[in-house]
Parts: structure tokens; C-alpha cells; sequence
């Protein structure tokens, strides 16, 4: 089951829409293990505003100075995350030991 959805993610990821990088394990501790997170980008006057997942459900958080410290943190993450070739092949080399 895993490596059909793993094959998925690597279909999906060919989209020109869709980008995939993948923070290896060997990184540790970074912002991302927190928790799950989405930036949403609105139509003007609304702008940004973020959505956290929680425990029964999640939370939209419109304020301007925490969602500029969600997307300082999603900047974060994707420092520590391979960029997408490289991403790609670990999911494949994973998949092979599978």
C-alpha cells in the first residue's frame, strides 16, 4: 500500500503545478514536525491568512503577524528539505527497499 502511494505522490509530482521536496530524517529536529500547516492565498482585501490542523479539527488564523510566522517557518522547512530531483530519488530509492 505504502509504495503504491509513495508511486502516487512521484505521478503527481510530475504536474507543473506541483512541487515536492522531501526533508530527509538525517535532518533531526526542524520546524515542520510541529504540526501540519497551509498558507491560503486570497483574493485582495483578504490577502493571506493560514490554516492549522489540530485534534478534531483545525483553525483558520487570519491575524497578519502570525501567518508572516507561518511562512517564515514554511521557509524554514524548505531550507532543510532536498530540492526536487534529489527528493524524488529518495522516494524512489525508499520505494526499492520496500
Amino acid at each position: 500500500m505504502m509504495k503504491a502511494q509513495l508511486a502516487h505522490i512521484l505521478d503527481v509530482s510530475e504536474r507543473p503545478n506541483i512541487g515536492l521536496r522531501v526533508v530527509p530524517k538525517s535532518v533531526g529536529f526542524h520546524p515542520g514536525l510541529d504540526d501540519s500547516f497551509m498558507i491560503l492565498r486570497m483574493a485582495d482585501p483578504f490577502g493571506e491568512t493560514a490554516y492549522v490542523e489540530a485534534p478534531g479539527g483545525g483553525r483558520l488564523v487570519p491575524n497578519i503577524e502570525e501567518v508572516a510566522d507561518f511562512a517564515l517557518r514554511y521557509e524554514r522547512i524548505g531550507q532543510r528539505a532536498l530540492p526536487e530531483d534529489p527528493s524524488r530519488d529518495l522516494i524512489k530509492r525508499f520505494m526499492e527497499d520496500l
